[in-house]
């Protein structure tokens, strides 16, 4: 069975109309959406751009595909944008697939511009496989990209499979970021995107047997123990290369022992923590496809930690890097405090993309809130999203992918994890 979950497609608004501070709703556009044979469409996103590129409103249309917008005079754009859910592909009006070849809509002072209609076509598909060592892949996280945008993200189900459908014709780039041992790679056996093998697909094609067999990375495994050489459980582990580069993050077991999966072959440091006293070693070797066995990591728990070397607060994030946004907020972001310092300071939210698709990228801040999570502790924070934030989660984009970066009381970064946005 696949399951199949979408990453952001615009957030999720009420039928209330938005627009621009300097846009007076001086007339409307309506119309109503359907599939071939007349089946309305409920919930598309209708994306509506200026003439300058920029997004004016961004309503959803309702259970029987109607919907209205509140506009200035002026001339517009509509993009018809479905959940790729639906297998629908989504279009300009009027049928077309380009921002520059949509059809003009005109919205004069005191009139309503009426029969705004779409009726969507079947989308493109890629389906496959995801394995590694034999054996299915599943969660793996299956990124689209197109023009070197990420577009859409879907995760293989529990036999490896995964299906993304919606898709416009022309040339797509996949990657994938598995789950376990496995290491992640572009398809097909490519190390980046510029060098991932394209994917072109004609209009409604259905194009299957896009399977990737993906390397098995090295794992280390070991003990953390105290001074007199007792294993401890519960302690935390860090695992990273180069400098200050955190890649893996893992917890011993009652017996006090430790797994770190999905490794490249290269040399790690590995800390960990216990009870406020961390230690932290060094130049351990791993090669991709073996077992990196017998690594002890001792904490000296008889002994405060130095003087020299103040306690610094760490965060987790806890329940997955997918965050789901409804209306103003991004709920769900649970953040745990290592047992040294209380965590403190201001959690920020920022995405990088363009107004519309194949434009240049900018940073935007979607939103932020202020964090206090005694040391051991952990919270669950809402972040209130900008109106920067919502207008850009409203755009033509179909999935986000995100920085949450946690700055210190005094404005350093303590933390930074890079997230998916979906409804």
């Amino acid at each position: 069975m696949r399951h199949i979950r979408a990453s952001l497609i615009g957030a999720v608004l009420a039928m209330s109309v938005w627009v621009t501070p300097a846009m007076a709703a001086d007339g409307t556009i309506s119309g109503t959406i359907t599939e071939a044979g007349g089946t309305p469409v409920a919930n598309v996103h209708v994306l509506v751009f200026t003439a300058q590129d920029t997004l004016a409103a961004d309503p959803q249309a309702d259970s029987s595909g109607h919907y209205s917008i509140g506009l200035g005079a002026g001339t517009y754009r509509v993009l018809f944008s479905p959940s790729w859910l639906t297998g629908l592909s989504q279009e300009y009006y009027d049928d077309q697939v380009t921002f520059d070849a949509a059809t003009p809509v005109t919205v004069t002072s005191g009139h309503d511009t009426t029969a705004v209609d779409a009726v969507l076509s079947p989308g493109a598909s890629i389906a496959g496989t995801v394995t590694s060592g034999g054996a299915p892949v599943a969660d793996a996280v299956v990124n689209l990209f197109r023009d070197g945008l990420l577009t859409l993200s879907a995760t293989t189900g529990s036999d490896g499979t995964y299906t993304i459908g919606g898709l416009t014709a022309g040339a797509y780039r996949l990657g994938f970021e598995p789950t376990g041992n496995a290491l992640g790679e572009y398809y097909a056996g490519a190390a980046n995107l510029a060098d991932a093998t394209p994917i072109s697909l004609i209009a409604a094609e259905q194009r299957t047997g896009v399977d990737v067999v993906l390397p098995q990375g090295g794992e280390i495994t070991g003990t953390v123990r105290n001074a007199a050489g007792a294993a401890i459980p519960g302690a935390h582990l860090w695992v990273g290369t180069g400098s200050n580069v955190l890649v893996r993050e893992a917890a011993t077991t009652a017996a006090g022992t430790f797994v770190a999966p999905g490794l490249r072959t290269g040399s790690y440091w590995l800390e960990a923590e216990a009870a406020g006293v961390g230690a932290r070693i060094e130049g351990v070797p791993v090669t991709a496809g073996q077992i990196t066995s017998g690594v002890v990591i001792t904490l000296a728990t008889s002994q405060p930690p130095p003087v020299a070397a103040p306690a610094r607060p760490k965060l987790s994030l806890l329940g997955g890097r997918t965050v789901t946004v409804t209306g103003r907020h991004a709920p769900a972001i649970t953040l745990a405090c290592a047992p040294t310092i209380r965590c403190a300071g201001k959690a920020t939210l920022r995405a990088a993309s363009a107004a519309r698709p194949h434009h240049a990228r900018k940073t935007v801040v979607l939103g932020s809130s202020p964090i206090s999570i005694a040391a051991g502790g952990r919270r669950t924070i809402k972040i209130d999203l900008s109106r920067a934030g919502r207008r850009l989660l409203g755009s033509s984009h179909r999935t986000w992918r995100a920085t949450l970066v946690v700055a210190g009381t005094a404005g350093a970064t303590i933390a930074r994890w890079t997230v998916r946005l979906r409804t």
